[in-house]
C-alpha cells in the first residue's frame, strides 16, 4: 500500500506562499526605510533646536 504523504493539501499555516512574499517584503523593506529617515529627520530637527537654544542663553547671559 504507497503512502499519499506526498500529495497531501497544503495546511493552511498563515505564512504566505513565496510569490505572495516578495512583495511583501519589499513593501516592508520600503516602510521601515521611510521610517529610518523620518526618525533621523526628526532627531536632527530636535538636535538642531536645542543647540540653537543652548546659544541663546548664552548670548543673553553675555550681554
Amino acid at each position: 500500500m504507497p503512502f499519499n504523504s506526498d500529495r497531501l493539501p497544503e495546511q493552511d499555516s498563515g505564512v504566505p506562499n513565496t510569490p505572495e512574499l516578495s512583495p511583501l517584503i519589499k513593501n516592508l523593506s520600503i516602510a521601515a526605510l521611510v521610517g529610518i529617515i523620518a526618525f533621523v529627520g526628526v532627531s536632527s530637527l530636535i538636535i538642531a533646536a536645542s543647540q540653537n537654544n543652548v546659544n541663546d542663553l548664552q548670548t543673553t547671559e553675555g550681554k
